[in-house]
C-alpha cells in the first residue's frame, strides 16, 4: 500500500488545507513544531483506512468547534488505484460513512458494501492488512527501534510474542480450558442423572404390584357398576311411561280450560242476546207515542225550510259584510304596525347622530399613532443592533476561551521544561542542550505572549460591546410597551373612521324617515285607506235593511225542531225492533241447545283426568328409589373413571422404566463421549499454551528475523557486520535453559550486543527492527512498500542523527515510499524532501517543499 494523496477536513488541528499529494516522492521528511500536526497526518491515513487512531473515539478527532470530518486517501497498491473517503458527523447521535473506489479507465468505479463494516472487510481482504499489524510493520514509532534489543533476553520473547500477534493464542488457551471446564460440569451433570434412573428402576416391582392392585380394585367397581345401569335402566323407562302420560295430562287440562272457555263464552253471548230481545220488546211497546211526534217534526221541518231560503240571502250579505270589514281592518293594522317601524326606526337614528365621536377625538389618536410609528421604527434598528453586538461578543468570548486553553497549555509546557532537569525533553522524550531548551522557552513565552495580547484586545471589546447593549437593551424596554399600544391605537382610529361616516349616513336617513312618519300618521288619523271596501259596505248595510227577515220567528221554529228530533231517532230503532225481535228469540233457543252440548264434553273430560291422575300416582310409587340409583350410578362412573386413570397412572411408571433405561444406555454413552472430548480440549489447551504452538512460531520466526537482519546489516555496513540469535544456554548448574541472546559478529569476531559502540548498536537495532516489520507484513500476506518512521531524531547527538540517517539511506531502495517525522530544523536538508507542516490560527497546513 503506497500512499498517493490525502484529502483532510477538519481531522484533528486540520480544518480546510490543500490535498497533499504525496506522487513524486520516494524519501520525504516531515518536520514542524511540537504539536503542529505531524502525527496527525498518520492518524488521517489509518482512520481513512481502518476506522482507527491514536484516540479512542471517532468524535475526538473532529476539529475543535466543528461537528464533521472528512478523510479520503487515494493510494496505489498491486499496480491498481483505490480511493477511501470516511466521513464522521457527531449530529444527533452520530452517523458515519465509508465509501471505497477503483479507478477503471480513467474513471472511479464504486466497490461500497451496503454495509460499513461490509465495506471495511473488503479493505481489509484487498490490503491483508489489519490496523495492529500496519502499526508494527509500516510505522517505526519513537523509542522503539532499541525496545527488542535493550530487554533482558528472557524479556525478549515477551516483545516478539507481542509483535507477532501471538496473544490470540492465549484467547485460544482460555477457550480451551472454559470448553474442558464445561465438559467437567456435563458429565457431572450426567452422572446425577444416570444416578437417579438407577434410583427409579430398583422400584420396578413397587410398581407392578402398585398396578396389580389397580387392575383389580377396577374389575370389582365395574362388576357393580353394570348391575346399577340394568337397575336403572328398567326404572329409567318407568319414568319415561310416567312423563308420557304427564304430557297426556298436562294435553287434558288444557281442553278442559277450552271447554270451560267455550261454555262461558256461549253463556256470555246468550245473556248479551237475551238482553237486546228484552229492550226491542219494550220499545214496541211505546209505538203510538212515537209515531205521533215523528208526525209534527215533520211539520216543524217544512216551516223552518221557508224560513231558511230568506236567510239564506240575508247570510251572503252578512258575509260580505264581514269580508269587507277585514280588509278595511287589515289595511289600518298594516299602516298601524308601518308606523311602529318608522318610530323605532326615527329613536335609533336619533341615538346614533347624538353618540357620534367628534373630529378632535379622531385628530388626536391620528397624532398619537404617528409619534408611536417613528418610536417602531427606532425599536427594530435598536433590537437589530443588539442581535449584532450579541453576536460579535459571543464569537470573542469563543475565541477567549480557546486562547485562554491554549495559554494555559503553553504556561503548561514552559513550567514543565523549567523544571526539568534530565538532558531528556519531558514533552517529547528527545536529548535537549540546555541551548536548544532555552530557545523552545523563549518559544514557548514568545507564543503565550502573542495569544496574550489577542486575549486582552478581545476581552477590552467585550467590556465595550458589553456597555453598549446595556444602553441598548434600556431603550428597547423603554420603547417596547409605548409600542405594543400602536396596534390597539390603529384599531381605535379605523373604529373612530367608521363611526364619523355611520353618522353622516344616520342623519340623511333621519330625515327622510321622519317625513315618512309624519305622512303615515297623518293618513290614520283622516282614515284615508282601503277607500273602495268603506264604499262597498255603506251599500251592503243598505241591502240588508230592505230584506226584513224575521230572525226571531225562524229561531222559534228552529227550537220546535230540535224538540222533536228525537222522535225521529227513536222511530227507526223502532222499526228495526219490530224486523228483529223473531230473530233474537230463535238465537236464544239455538244457544241455549250449544250450552247444554259444551257443559256435557266438559263432565267428559274431567272424568278422563281423574282416572289417568290415579294410573300416574302408581308410577311414582314405583319411582321412588329413582333419585337414589342414578346418584349410586354416577359415583361409580366416576369411581370407575379414577380407577382407570390410576392404572394408567400405575402402567405409565412401568411403562416409563423401559424409557429410563434406554435414556440410561444414551447417558453412558454420552458420557463416554464427553471424556473423549475432554481429552480433546486438554490437550487443546496444552497446544495454545506458552510452550505450545506461540512457542514453535517463535522458534519459527527467529531464523528469518536473522536472515533478514543480516540482509539489512550487510548493506550498511558493507558485509562486516551479522547477528546471530541463540535461543538456548548452558547453565551454571549444568543443563540448558531458554533464552534469546543476541550475538554479533565482525571482523574483530563475534561479541554480545552490549559490548558495541553507539552507532554499530544503533545499525544492529535499526536492521533488528525493519526485519520485525518485513516478517509481519509478510505474514500477514502483505508487502511492505511505504515505511514510515517516527524514531526521535531529537533524541540522537549530531553523529546519532547521521547514522540514523545513513541508515534510512542504505534501505531507502526497498520502499516505495519512506516517510520521516521530526521537529528538528538541522535535518531539513538531509532528505531530498520534504513537508513541512505549519500551525495557523484557521488550522494546520501541510506543503510539499
Amino acid at each position: 500500500m503506497i500512499p498517493v494523496k490525502l484529502e483532510l477536513r477538519n481531522f484533528l488541528a486540520y480544518s480546510s488545507p490543500e490535498p497533499l499529494d504525496f506522487s513524486g516522492l520516494h524519501v520525504a521528511c516531515l518536520v514542524g513544531s511540537n504539536g503542529a500536526g505531524k502525527s496527525s497526518l498518520l492518524d488521517a491515513i489509518t482512520w481513512a483506512i481502518w476506522g482507527k487512531a491514536r484516540t479512542r473515539r471517532d468524535d475526538e478527532l473532529i476539529h475543535l468547534g466543528e461537528s464533521e470530518m472528512q478523510v479520503r486517501l487515494t493510494f496505489s497498491f498491486n499496480d491498481d488505484m483505490y480511493r477511501i473517503t470516511r466521513f464522521r458527523s457527531k449530529a444527533g447521535r452520530g452517523s458515519s460513512d465509508l465509501y471505497l473506489e477503483i479507478l477503471d479507465d480513467e474513471r472511479w468505479r464504486n466497490l461500497t458494501e451496503p454495509t460499513i463494516r461490509g465495506t471495511q472487510r473488503k479493505i481489509d481482504t484487498i490490503l491483508r492488512l489489519d490496523y495492529d499489524t500496519f502499526i508494527n510493520s509500516a510505522f517505526l514509532a519513537q523509542g522503539r527501534a532499541d525496545e527488542f534489543t535493550q530487554k533482558r533476553p528472557s524479556e525478549r520473547k515477551d516483545i516478539l510474542a507481542e509483535i507477532l500477534s501471538l496473544g490470540t493464542w492465549s484467547v485460544y488457551e482460555e477457550r480451551a480450558k472454559q470448553a474442558a471446564k464445561q465438559i467437567v460440569t456435563d458429565i457431572e451433570r450426567t452422572n446425577a442423572e444416570i444416578e437417579s434412573i438407577d434410583a427409579e428402576l430398583q422400584r420396578e416391582a413397587e410398581y407392578q404390584r402398585e398396578l396389580n392392585e389397580k387392575r383389580r380394585h377396577l374389575d370389582d367397581v365395574s362388576q357393580e357398576l353394570r348391575a346399577v345401569e340394568i337397575a336403572y335402566h328398567q326404572l329409567e323407562a318407568l319414568r319415561r311411561e310416567w312423563s308420557t302420560q304427564n304430557a297426556h295430562l298436562e294435553s287434558i287440562d288444557r281442553r278442559i280450560e277450552d271447554h270451560e272457555r267455550e261454555v262461558e263464552r256461549l253463556q256470555t253471548d246468550r245473556a248479551k242476546q237475551a238482553a237486546r230481545l228484552q229492550t226491542f220488546e219494550e220499545l214496541s211497546l211505546q209505538r203510538e207515542t212515537i209515531e205521533a211526534g215523528y208526525s209534527r217534526l215533520v211539520h216543524a221541518r217544512q216551516a223552518e225550510q221557508s224560513f231558511s231560503a230568506g236567510l239564506l240571502e240575508y247570510g251572503s250579505l252578512r258575509e260580505r259584510i264581514v269580508e269587507l270589514r277585514q280588509h278595511v281592518d287589515a289595511a289600518r293594522s298594516e299602516l298601524e304596525s308601518e308606523r311602529r317601524v318608522l318610530a323605532s326606526r326615527v329613536t335609533t337614528l336619533q341615538e346614533q347622530v347624538e353618540n357620534a365621536p367628534t373630529p378632535e377625538e379622531l385628530d388626536q389618536v391620528e397624532a398619537e399613532i404617528e409619534d408611536l410609528a417613528i418610536l417602531e421604527s427606532d425599536l427594530s434598528e435598536w433590537q437589530e443592533a443588539n442581535t449584532r453586538l450579541d453576536a460579535e461578543g459571543s464569537g470573542l468570548k469563543q475565541t477567549n476561551d480557546t486562547l485562554f486553553v491554549e495559554m494555559n497549555e503553553l504556561k503548561d509546557q514552559k513550567t514543565t521544561l523549567e523544571a526539568a532537569t534530565e538532558p531528556h525533553c519531558p514533552l517529547c522524550g528527545q536529548d535537549l542542550s540546555p541551548d536548544h531548551r532555552q530557545a523552545v522557552i523563549d518559544d514557548l513565552q514568545q507564543h503565550g505572549e502573542a495569544k496574550r495580547d489577542t486575549y486582552l484586545a478581545n476581552k477590552e471589546r467585550i467590556a465595550a460591546i458589553q456597555q453598549e447593549r446595556k444602553e441598548l437593551e434600556t431603550a428597547i424596554r423603554e420603547a417596547q410597551p409605548e409600542v405594543k399600544r400602536l396596534n390597539p391605537l390603529r384599531e381605535r382610529r379605523a373604529t373612530l373612521r367608521e363611526q364619523v361616516a355611520n353618522c353622516r349616513e344616520a342623519q340623511a336617513q333621519l330625515e327622510a324617515t321622519a317625513h315618512d312618519l309624519a305622512y303615515l300618521e297623518e293618513t290614520l288619523a283622516e282614515n284615508h285607506y282601503a277607500l273602495e271596501q268603506q264604499a262597498a259596505l255603506s251599500e251592503l248595510y243598505a241591502q240588508l235593511e230592505a230584506i226584513g227577515y224575521d230572525e226571531s220567528a225562524h229561531r222559534s221554529i228552529r227550537s220546535e225542531v230540535e224538540a222533536y228530533a228525537e222522535y225521529e231517532r227513536q222511530k227507526h230503532e223502532l222499526d228495526r225492533a219490530l224486523e228483529a225481535i223473531p230473530e233474537l228469540q230463535a238465537a236464544v233457543t239455538r244457544l241455549d241447545e250449544q250450552i247444554h252440548s259444551a257443559q256435557q264434553r266438559l263432565r267428559a273430560a274431567n272424568q278422563e283426568r281423574a282416572e289417568l291422575i290415579h294410573k300416574m300416582a302408581q308410577l311414582e310409587e314405583q319411582l321412588v328409589d329413582f333419585e337414589t340409583i342414578e346418584q349410586r350410578l354416577n359415583d361409580l362412573r366416576d369411581e370407575e373413571g379414577n380407577a382407570r386413570y390410576a392404572v394408567g397412572a400405575a402402567e405409565q411408571k412401568v411403562n416409563a422404566l423401559d424409557a429410563s433405561r434406554s435414556r440410561r444406555a444414551e447417558l453412558v454413552q454420552r458420557r463416554e463421549g464427553l471424556a473423549e472430548e475432554q481429552g480433546i480440549y486438554e490437550d487443546l489447551r496444552k497446544a495454545f499454551g506458552r510452550n505450545g504452538v506461540p512457542a514453535m512460531i517463535i522458534e519459527t520466526a527467529i531464523p528469518e528475523i536473522e536472515s533478514e537482519a543480516n540482509q539489512i546489516l550487510a548493506r550498511m555496513t558493507d558485509g562486516r557486520m551479522n547477528v546471530r540469535f541463540e535461543t538456548q544456554r548452558e547453565k551454571v548448574t549444568g543443563g540448558i535453559r531458554e533464552t534469546l541472546d543476541i550475538q554479533i559478529a565482525d571482523e574483530l569476531g563475534s561479541r554480545d550486543y552490549n559490548t558495541f559502540s553507539g552507532g554499530e548498536a544503533f545499525r544492529v537495532n535499526f536492521a533488528i527492527r525493519l526485519a520485525l516489520s518485513r516478517l509481519l507484513a509478510r505474514r500477514a500476506g502483505a508487502q511492505l512498500r511505504t515505511l514510515i518512521i517516527d524514531e526521535g531524531f531529537g533524541t540522537q547527538d549530531a553523529q546519532g542523527r547521521e547514522r540514523l540517517v545513513q541508515a534510512i539511506n542504505t534501505v531507502q531502495n526497498e520502499f516505495d515510499l519512506l516517510l520521516v517525522i521530526t521537529h528538528i530544523d538541522e535535518l531539513k536538508d538531509a532528505f531530498p524532501a520534504r513537508i513541512e507542516i505549519t500551525k495557523t490560527p484557521a488550522g494546520s497546513i501541510a506543503e510539499i517543499v
